[in-house]
């Protein structure tokens, strides 16, 4: 009984989540940004620019079928640069390995 019900939870929660999903015109949306630019300046405008570029760019790597997990995983996240046991011993404090007066 708990499987069953997770799962329906599950399923609504993916309907809310598409059910507020909105399709954008790609053209439109570069129109509002010239707007914008036009308005409020190059500078302001420049990073949403950047976002949607970024974010086009995205969902067509998305709409491959050939883009793996840990190819997806990169792109968004950037490589991974160091892993714990990789990583170098942390160095002691220099109170900590100051030798005691004696």
């Amino acid at each position: 009984m708990a499987v069953l019900f997770r799962q329906q939870e599950a399923e609504l929660v993916t309907q809310k989540l598409f059910a507020r999903l909105v399709e954008l015109d790609r053209v439109e949306l570069d129109a509002s940004l010239d707007r914008i630019e036009r308005q409020l300046g190059e500078e302001t405008s420049r990073p949403f620019r950047v976002l949607l570029n970024s974010y086009a760019s995205l969902l067509s790597l998305l709409e491959q079928k050939h883009l793996s997990l840990n190819r997806l995983r990169r792109i968004v996240f950037g490589a991974r640069t160091e892993r714990t046991p990789d990583a170098p011993p942390a160095v002691a404090h220099a109170s900590s390995a100051a030798p005691e007066p004696g």
